[in-house]
């Protein structure tokens, strides 16, 4: 099999994201360990005491000695899903700041002399950038925009 990597946009991310979360959230703790408690409790009733097989997946995927529904479960502790959770919120959140900086780039892009002419009178902005240089030069154009809309 070739593995070249392909490049999908943001959305393609953000989309493969919020699919993989919501699966994720289906496998909720408390799911999961419901269907474990059926296992537990078909097991007691067939054996008299909890089979250490029921709290193991089987490999015919009928959940132990119960014969239980579908495919076995798997408990996962709630910190392993909010650390899941957590990590897909993340990861949206770069994906809509991709998102963000592709839409200043092509705005910047269509007003290139407003931003020439900003630069050269404030300090053109770069990644190291302060805070306080940030909020300078966003104040500069705010300035010039409200003026020029007669807002002033």
């Amino acid at each position: 099999m070739c593995s070249s990597p392909s490049v999908h946009s943001a959305d393609y991310y953000m989309q493969e994201a919020k699919r993989l979360k919501h699966k994720a959230d289906a496998l909720s703790p408390g799911v999961k360990s419901s269907r474990l408690s059926g296992e537990l409790r078909a097991s007691i009733m067939v054996n008299g005491t909890p089979s250490p097989l029921s709290l193991s997946p089987s490999p015919a995927g009928s959940g132990g000695a119960g014969g239980g529904s579908g495919g076995a479960s798997v408990a996962i502790p709630q910190r392993i899903h909010h650390m899941a959770a957590s990590h897909v919120n993340i990861t949206n959140n770069i994906l809509r700041s991709y998102e963000h900086w592709e839409t200043a780039d092509r705005l910047a892009a269509e007003s290139q002399e407003f931003f020439q002419e900003l630069d050269s009178v404030m300090e053109p902005l770069s990644q190291p950038s302060s805070m306080t240089e940030l909020v300078r030069y966003i104040r500069q154009g705010l300035h010039w925009l409200r003026t020029e809309a007669h807002l002033l």
